[in-house]
């Protein structure tokens, strides 16, 4: 029903046009015989349009028309007179009328056609004010979105958001009506340059693409931004735009460099290693080499230093160096006090960083004995205890050196240290044996920093997509992002427009929404707060969320939050304090554990050379020394499973498979084996058939009269425990939740330590649950999900 609003100064004229209008239906007509009385009548009621008269006493209708425009810009107005006059028209229209309507002629079609033009009118101002709103909604949406957002016609910026101008740290004047090659890398990480590669993707996003590519942004400090690009087709009034939403992943890019310098290092390393036994040129050319590539310089050179400290000998210089130098590679040696530069990280006792070498506030005394123009300049001193013994140099690299420079340089050169002492030392540990325990002892330390880095940066896991979510004041959801389905599985059509559904949160996480909401009502920004959300398959995703509040005309209107999902970093942190957990127990075993087996063997060599010794007491001591080696090939071989445990993929491993690999690595002299386990597989770590070898040698070494080793499986419910039994003299009762733990046993107290760890890696379970004097009996509970069967399992 529209309510119109009809004023004339004839009291007849307002009966019949009530009558007539009211009668074509879907009107409701207010009358009011002055434009004083309308103006009175608008301010107290809603009307959705008014028709007046023109020549009224006191105020016209065009009076009437500018005081309604003045108050009411958007309400329709349509001006029905008997005045014909053209600028009485002209008039009316340039003070905002929406129509013009003559009186006179046949009634009933005069008042059909004001009709007509009263809904045609109320249905324009209507659709206009809806589209202001929208507009005003989606600009708000623009300059409150977490990420930068460009708006561009083919290859210029017309608009942007505030975010968008930060992250350029440029004035929007100077970005609006830029190309964006214009303030980029001149060559793109892909290798195109920045105008080829924006043309390549503007015509893929108007192909109707939604393009996604890395970029590079400069800042007029020099300072270069990498960023991500999601570039898409956007109609704005009839004309066809680009929308570039931009996401500033610099921190990532370091994160990637970091982790490809890690394992540029590592390979070094395991370089280094592998030619242990060349020469010490060799080894230290191969080592400066390797720090070129890590520190992205284009010289490098490694000298020793002096026992005292008072010299500094130049004795290797990088391929580069040599060729474009033309340095002699024959060792040069220099006072400490005289040099400059390359001098100063002795001086100093810590790494020294020159990046305004040219600015001249470098020392330049004694410069390097090389003819190249220096730009920038790193240096590291490398310790043994408490005695710097190398220097470590790198020039010329094309960004500033930085603290990452220093600690991959520091690492690589603190392992070719070990290696190279290693070297230096062996001629004398081969007469004593005893120091050869503490040769070994820095190979393993070597080692372990490998390996632990390793583990740290195996387990990096890609970010997923951020989700936004728009709150109206009342916390309504008004706009989420496609990623919320990927990341809930929920329809978003589910939820947009309708109350927050609290029983997907946790109790502690509705008390976080509760808290928040009266927060940002307050005017208060939101930091970073974790929550959990119920996805539609039952499991839980664990969000990192901040949100800003957003105002229109100076009240709060709502809520913006931002939301990343951490559910997988949080896996990969609980993973890798697993890991360095068994790094650090592998570690602290292999170190007590092999020390005492290498003392051992040192002694029995010492008693060997004792010219005293009968023939039989050396073969006595000979066979205890091998005995001895034997436990050092056992740990090292225990070391080898327990590192590689957790670093492959768990997979599916055929049961009864791996029992037969199992059994035919021992020696089974009648002792016979039954196989129940045919047709079943399960997902666990690959190293699951050494898990049952270990059981079965833990039956042949302390089973006393075993001669049957047998597996079977049972169902329980969604699990499935598998059986491993023999028929031995079984485990005393108060052994048997001990004999898992490390240490615990006859032998080395590793077998069943190293079962337990491979199985409980993948989430299964292990328990002795055999009658002592019948027989071990072994029991490994498979919960649902990680187990599948072709074959029926006695119940």
């Amino acid at each position: 029903m529209i309510s119109v609003l009809l004023v004339d100064d004839e009291p007849v004229l307002l009966d019949i046009g009530r009558m007539f209008l009211e009668k074509l239906g879907d009107f409701q007509i207010h009358v009011a015989q002055s434009g004083r009385e309308a103006f009175s009548k608008l301010q107290a009621g809603e009307y959705d349009a008014v028709v007046s008269d023109y020549e009224m006493p006191n105020m016209s209708g065009i009076m009437l028309l500018r005081e309604v425009r003045s108050s009411w810009p958007d309400l329709p107005f349509i001006l029905f007179t008997g005045r014909g006059r053209e600028e009485i028209v002209i008039e009316a229209l340039n003070s905002g009328a929406d129509f013009y309507l003559q009186k006179g002629g046949d009634p009933r079609a005069q008042f059909t056609e004001l009709a007509h033009k009263i809904k045609k009118a109320v249905s324009t101002r209507s659709a206009s004010t809806k589209l202001r709103e929208s507009e005003a909604t989606f600009r708000q949406f623009f300059e409150s979105a977490g990420e930068a957002i460009f708006i561009l016609d083919h290859d210029r910026i017309v608009d942007s958001n505030q975010r968008g101008i930060t992250l350029l740290g440029r004035d929007r004047e100077t970005v609006i009506s830029t190309a964006p090659s214009q303030i980029s890398t001149p060559v793109q990480p892909d290798g195109l340059t920045a105008k080829d590669l924006f043309e390549l993707n503007i015509f893929r996003a108007l192909s109707g693409e939604i393009p996604v590519f890395e970029w590079q942004f400069t800042r007029p400090d020099g300072s270069i931004i990498d960023t991500a690009v999601t570039m898409s087709q956007i109609d704005i009034h009839g004309h066809t735009l680009l929308q570039a939403i931009v996401r500033d992943i610099s921190a990532r890019k370091r994160e990637e460099k970091s982790r490809m310098l890690n394992e540029i290092r590592l390979e070094a390393m395991i370089g280094l290693y592998a030619i242990r036994d060349k020469s010490l040129k060799e080894i230290t050319d191969f080592a400066l080499e390797s720090a070129v590539t890590i520190t992205e310089s284009q010289y490098g050179y490694l000298a020793f230093v002096s026992d005292d400290e008072y010299t500094l000998t130049m004795y290797s210089w990088s391929e580069r160096t040599i060729n474009d130098c033309r340095v002699s590679e024959k060792p040069l040696s220099y006072q400490v006090k005289n040099t400059g530069l390359w001098g100063e990280a002795v001086r100093q006792r810590q790494p020294v960083i020159t990046n305004d070498y040219a600015s001249g506030a470098a020392d330049r005394k004694g410069v390097l004995p090389i003819d190249i123009p220096l730009k920038r300049h790193m240096n590291i001193p490398v310790f043994d205890g408490d005695n710097i013994v190398m220097v470590a140099g790198v020039t010329n690299k094309f960004e500033e050196y930085n603290d990452e420079d220093v600690r991959q340089l520091s690492l690589l050169m603190n392992g070719m240290w070990g290696i190279v002492r290693r070297k230096n030392t062996e001629e004398i540990l081969q007469k004593k044996n005893y120091e050869l325990a503490a040769a070994y002892e820095q190979i393993r330390i070597t080692e372990d920093e490998l390996k632990m880095s390793e583990g740290r940066y195996r387990g990096l896991v890609e970010r997923s997509e951020d989700l936004i979510i728009m709150l109206d004041a009342r916390f309504i959801p008004i706009y989420i992002s496609p990623s919320f389905y990927e990341m809930t599985g929920y329809d978003i059509s589910q939820v947009l427009g309708k109350p927050l559904r609290m029983e997907v949160f946790s109790k502690a996480d509705q008390e976080k929404i509760s808290r928040m909401q009266e927060e940002v009502s307050d005017g208060k920004p939101l930091t970073h707060f974790e929550i959990q959300i119920r996805c539609r398959d039952g499991g839980y995703v664990s969000l990192d969320m901040r949100g800003v509040p957003i105002y229109h005309d100076g009240q709060y209107n709502g809520i913006q939050i931002i939301g990343r999902d951490i559910s997988a970093y949080k896996e990969v942190h609980k993973a890798l304090m697993q890991k360095n957990h068994r790094l650090q127990l592998l570690s602290d075993l292999t170190r007590h554990d092999i020390l005492n087996k290498l003392t051992t063997l040192g002694g029995f060599l010492d008693i060997v050379s004792d010219e005293d010794v009968n023939e039989t007491n050396i073969a006595n001591t000979i066979s205890q020394a091998q005995n001895a080696v034997d436990g050092i090939k056992y740990l090292i071989e225990f070391t080898r499973d327990y590192q590689s445990l957790g670093i492959r993929e768990s997979e599916w491993i055929d049961a009864g498979t791996a029992f037969d690999q199992a059994a035919a690595q021992l020696p089974l002299d009648g002792i016979t084996t039954e196989n129940l386990v045919s047709g079943i597989s399960v997902r666990t770590d690959p190293l699951f058939s050494r898990a049952l070898y270990n059981l079965m040698e833990n039956s042949l070494r302390h089973g006393g009269h075993v001669s049957c080793i047998r597996m079977y499986a049972r169902h329980e419910g969604s699990s499935l425990t598998l059986i491993l039994q023999d028929n031995g003299v079984g485990i005393l009762p108060d052994e048997k939740e001990r004999i898992f733990l490390q240490g615990v046993g006859h032998n080395t107290g590793l077998g069943l330590f190293l079962v337990h760890e491979i199985l409980t890696s993948t989430g299964l379970t292990i328990s002795e649950t055999g009658v002592p004097g019948k027989g071990a009996r072994f029991e490994i509970h498979i919960p649902a999900g990680l187990f599948r069967t072709q074959t029926h399992c006695p119940s």
